[in-house]
């Protein structure tokens, strides 16, 4: 049974009422039952809870309808419209003092998070730990401070994001997805500081405990981190295999969205084999859906890849339009390194084209980029390449 649009007075205030509480019980329960068919009614499913969240009486059902379907249809991309409605739902459960509350303000971080959106996703997720202490409930405490950690990781704040991962294997009783949620923060981290072995440990740590719970959306999660710690690592075979083994299993998530970041990654490979042309098959993939889905960080590092590929290719003219597209991206997300790492490419690919005078000032506006940067192992890398580059322009 789907709601349509009705007039409530076409069918008198009672009756319409009671159809949106049995509406929402229907979806609730075809979710549970099918929830591959259920999505596919995407738009029924978000007309049910506009209707279901407005109404007292139709509370319960629409708050574990939302909750049921949150995950997937957050990695099904429906990220605009499905943010609305969990801030609505956040804003019903404080209202009726629902502990829900926790458990929808970890699913608006997770959305915030996945779209870069991260003092966003911040408060939300604090407001979910400052519920946790309301109701006196710890079920999500771990999952919050795990994706807390992820959020500090993205911002630069490795000692913070550790901690949070030290928290969540500290505690009693923990299951062993936590643990491997709070091993990938680690591995992260690792990862940023450029400490390869370390990243990889981790990495198979959060996979061994992931395995058993046969989530095919976590473990090509890990997958993916573990094939840029292999790449980095200039292990090109082992790295390809991983994000390979990613794409099959987010497709078996049924994930729309993440999985692009594995097909971008692999692109990477491919880039780092100076296969330009698989390279840019796989990124133009990779951006219609950055585009779609609002995944910012995503799309300008998709733009700037397509620019290292092109310029491989030495058409400039097309690499400079892609560095230009990911400068604008990463300038408007407020991203300084991304700008900054753009900027040392686009100033490479000026120095082949032989158009020194250009990429001297596209140079120098990377390394002022950095110098507002705190000092990081990843930082501090790019900021010798940077100066290395102008200091080989000087002697030309």
């Amino acid at each position: 049974m789907a709601l349509a649009r009705h007039d409530p007075g076409q069918l008198g205030p009672q009756l319409f009422r009671q159809l949106v509480v049995t509406n929402s019980r229907y979806w609730l329960s075809s979710v549970r039952r099918d929830p591959s068919h259920v999505l596919r009614e995407t738009p029924q499913v978000l007309t049910a809870l506009e209707y279901g969240l407005a109404l007292p009486e139709a509370w319960e059902p629409s708050r574990d309808l939302t909750l049921t379907f949150s995950p997937l249809i957050i990695r099904q991309g429906h990220s605009r419209a499905w943010e609305s409605l969990l801030r609505h739902s956040i804003e019903r459960s404080s209202q009726e003092k629902d502990p829900a509350e926790i458990e929808l303000c970890l699913q608006l971080g997770t959305l915030y998070r996945l779209q870069g959106r991260l003092p966003e996703a911040r408060d939300c997720l604090q407001q979910g730990l400052a519920s946790c202490d309301q109701y006196k409930l710890s079920t999500h405490e771990p999952a919050l401070l795990n994706c807390l950690g992820l959020v500090s990781r993205l911002s630069g704040q490795h000692e913070e994001a550790l901690t949070y991962s030290q928290q969540v294997l500290g505690k009693p009783e923990l299951r062993a997805t936590e643990q491997a949620e709070a091993f990938n923060v680690m591995g992260l981290v690792a990862f940023d500081r450029r400490q390869w072995p370390e990243a990889l440990d981790h990495f198979e740590q959060a996979l061994v405990l992931y395995r058993p719970s046969q989530s095919s959306y976590e473990i090509a999660r890990i997958l993916n981190n573990r094939g840029i710690a292999f790449l980095h690592s200039k292990q090109l075979d082992k790295a390809q295999a991983s994000f390979e083994e990613s794409i099959l299993q987010f497709r078996a998530a049924g994930n729309h969205v993440e999985l692009f970041k594995a097909i971008m990654n692999l692109g990477n490979v491919h880039l780092t084999k100076q296969a330009f042309e698989v390279a840019i098959q796989q990124y133009q993939e990779a951006l219609p859906a950055f585009r779609s889905y609002g995944y910012g960080l995503d799309l300008a590092n998709v733009y700037n890849n397509l620019g290292m590929a092109y310029s491989g290719l030495t058409d400039w003219s097309v690499a400079e339009t892609f560095f230009t597209n990911s400068l604008d991206v990463s300038h408007n997300l407020g991203k300084s390194y991304n700008l900054a790492n753009t900027l040392d490419n686009y100033g490479a690919m000026l120095i082949k084209a032989n158009r020194l005078a250009q990429a001297k000032q596209i140079l120098e506006q990377a390394l002022k980029t950095l110098s507002v940067l705190p000092n990081s192992p990843g930082n501090s890398r790019l900021r010798g390449v940077v100066e290395e580059r102008l200091a080989q322009l000087e002697v030309q």
